[in-house]
């Protein structure tokens, strides 16, 4: 299985919203526990959507200042804590379990809502 599907079959239709906060320019804060390496993937696929964000990568509570100071980023996370930190990023997506979108910035909400369309772009089986 490529890189690729691998983060089609992580997101689903998830991808859609994801990639409308990334051509928005949003700072997009992913969050997962160990291990993440699909999320750094993801972070890579999304950079490549729109170039103008910065793909941070992985971070942790001590690169918090930097964050910050970011005025656009996709970034990763193992570490929880930054869902209460909620002036660091613009959308926080637990990957847990399920893809999951948490923003107070009810302008986005409309963004981050899946839609019908969403979900019916990706009926078809992937192979």
């Amino acid at each position: 299985e490529t890189l690729f599907m691998e983060f089609l079959h992580k997101f689903g239709p998830s991808i859609f919203p994801l990639s409308r906060l990334t051509l928005l320019g949003k700072r997009i804060l992913l969050y997962s526990r160990s291990p993440i390496g699909s999320l750094c993937n993801a972070v890579y696929f999304l950079h490549l959507l729109n170039q103008s964000i910065n793909p941070l990568f992985f971070v942790t509570i001590k690169d918090l200042p930097m964050l910050g100071e970011e005025t656009s980023y996709i970034a990763c996370t193992t570490e929880n804590i930054f869902q209460e930190k909620k002036s660091t990023y613009d959308v926080f997506i637990n990957c847990d379990d399920e893809v999951l979108f948490q923003t107070n910035d009810s302008s986005l909400q409309p963004i981050i809502k899946l839609t019908r369309n969403d979900r019916n772009r990706l009926k078809k089986p992937m192979t």
